[in-house]
């Protein structure tokens, strides 16, 4: 579609949805860039009173996505946290749900006017870096204590949490199994995991893809968390780990750097002891969270082999296998050597 056409949708799609927006003009449509599960962009629509900012989150064609999610779960999550949380996220507005209007299924959701927590990392000195890390901590925390009750049906609840972790490594070697060639690496990585299990901790809500780009920081300088299409119910190291393994790949780490602290502040928020929240946890916890997205590329990669799927961004998505490869053998030989000297 013509970025007319596309405009001309939405601003029947708005209008069909409050009649606040009758007779609305669509304009600035702009695709944002860095996000490759989803299509999304910015726009304005004008109802006479002034521009107001809104962003389209929609699903990708058939086939091209690389990794898959549901929108109506992710619809449905979004409302339960903005009704029973304080979490800051942008509040969800409309839901194209069958795709009937803009053609794919898509969320419509405020515009969080800020930059990315990645972007104001890079440019900060080492005390600004230290205000990031609690406010990290203070949103991590916020994810621990939403409420699970009443939670959308559409996030199982594993129940119990040995038989949640036992499900997570197996599918080291499951994926292995089914995916294209032989990985024996990522059986090696599955044993290991295995066999170092650390304490349990409370199954929680968990972000699912809780990285610094994915925070905004607003004009009040507040930190909005968004993306919440990988949201599930699991360990809340899940989140921490996984903010560790993209700061590896993404630099600047701003918790790696403060990572004692960081954990202090963290248990503060959430009641944890120092045995559930210490950095060898965490680290565990950075190569058991990597498979979730990494499982979805993957998938994506074998999809392609059988021609089920036919995309760019999938084959360039590829191509991290071996740098990730890399990173599991450096926190790996880190986590043996240091196990290695405290038992010396």
């Amino acid at each position: 579609m013509t970025t007319a056409e596309i405009t001309d949708k939405l601003a029947s799609f708005l209008a069909s949805q409050d009649a606040a927006n009758e007779g609305c003009k669509v304009s600035n449509y702009s695709s944002i860039p860095g996000g490759l599960s989803r299509l999304t962009a910015s726009f304005e629509v004008n109802q006479g009173s002034g521009p107001r900012r809104l962003i389209a989150r929609s699903d990708p064609p058939a086939g091209t996505a690389i990794i898959e999610s549901d929108r109506t779960a992710e619809w449905h999550l979004l409302n339960y946290l903005k009704n029973n949380t304080s979490l800051p996220i942008p509040a969800p507005l409309y839901f194209d749900k069958t795709g009937r209007h803009l053609g794919a299924p898509t969320i419509v959701s405020e515009f969080v006017d800020g930059q990315s927590l990645t972007v104001v990392a890079s440019v900060s000195e080492l005390a600004r870096r230290r205000e990031l890390y609690r406010m990290v901590a203070k949103v991590a925390a916020d994810v621990y204590n939403a409420p699970l009750s009443g939670i959308p049906s559409e996030l199982r609840h594993p129940g119990d949490w040995n038989a949640y972790m036992n499900e997570q490594i197996a599918l080291w070697a499951d994926t292995e199994k089914a995916g294209v060639g032989s990985d024996p690496f990522m059986r090696y990585v599955g044993a290991w995991l295995e066999a170092n299990r650390p304490a349990p901790a409370p199954l929680t809500l968990v972000h699912g893809d809780f990285q610094s780009s994915n925070m905004l920081l607003d004009q009040q300088g507040e930190l909005c968390l968004i993306d919440w299409e990988l949201t599930h119910i699991g360990d809340p190291r899940e989140d921490l780990g996984w903010f560790g393994l993209v700061s590896i790949i993404t630099p600047p780490d701003v918790i790696g750097d403060n990572i004692e602290d960081f954990c202090s502040i963290y248990r503060e928020l959430t009641g944890l002891s120092e045995t559930v929240i210490n950095p060898q946890s965490i680290t565990y916890f950075t190569l058991l969270s990597s498979f979730r997205v990494f499982a979805g590329i993957l998938a994506g990669a074998s999809a392609m082999d059988a021609d089920l799927a036919a995309s760019t961004a999938i084959a360039y998505t590829i191509l991290i296998q071996s740098s990730v490869h890399g990173i599991w053998e450096n926190i790996l030989g880190a986590s043996i050597e240091a196990a290695e000297l405290e038992h010396a």
